[in-house]
């Protein structure tokens, strides 16, 4: 099964590549769009049916922070997050949860200089957390439920989650 999707993804990368103009191939269940666009210039796509009566339609939403994505949108109350580098020249974080009523959910990887704070706007949720900085890497979990700014903290040898000025 993973060949075949693998398989199909390649092909329709090199059609995309070579072929002169988008094409749609339609059967009886499903439909395919390949789309002229690089990859790194797609926002999120959404396919309104699978019937093949309408293109893909991308949109946007400006409320997500940057080097997140949240599929649904945000929505509910948020909260800025901060995340500061204390223990080596970069590290890398990732955060993914869901919102309060488990119906959005948002994933956030970006890599964090040191000396140089990273501000995120975050739904209320739960939300888990993996820290990777050299060879060690840490991960846990933390939840946002007041509109007070949370900060994480990135040592060397730990990680602080908490309200810190």
């Amino acid at each position: 099964m993973r060949t075949t999707l693998l398989i199909s993804f390649l092909i329709a990368a090199i059609l995309t590549a070579a072929g002169p103009a988008p094409q749609t191939t339609t059967n009886n269940t499903t439909s395919v769009q390949i789309i002229r666009t690089p990859i790194s210039q797609l926002a999120i796509m959404a396919f309104p049916n699978l019937s093949g009566t309408s293109g893909p339609a991308i949109t946007f939403d400006p409320k997500v922070s940057p080097g997140c994505l949240a599929p649904k949108g945000m929505h509910g109350p948020t909260a800025p997050f901060k995340i500061e580098n204390f223990g080596t020249k970069k590290a890398n974080v990732n955060i993914n949860g869901t919102s309060r009523n488990g119906n959005y959910v948002i994933y956030c990887s970006l890599a964090v200089k040191q000396g140089i704070p990273v501000t995120l706007d975050l739904m209320w949720g739960n939300y888990v957390y993996l820290v990777a900085r050299g060879t060690k890497t840490s991960r846990g979990s933390f939840f946002i439920n007041t509109s007070d700014k949370a900060t994480m903290q990135v040592f060397k040898d730990k990680i602080r989650i908490g309200p810190f000025p």
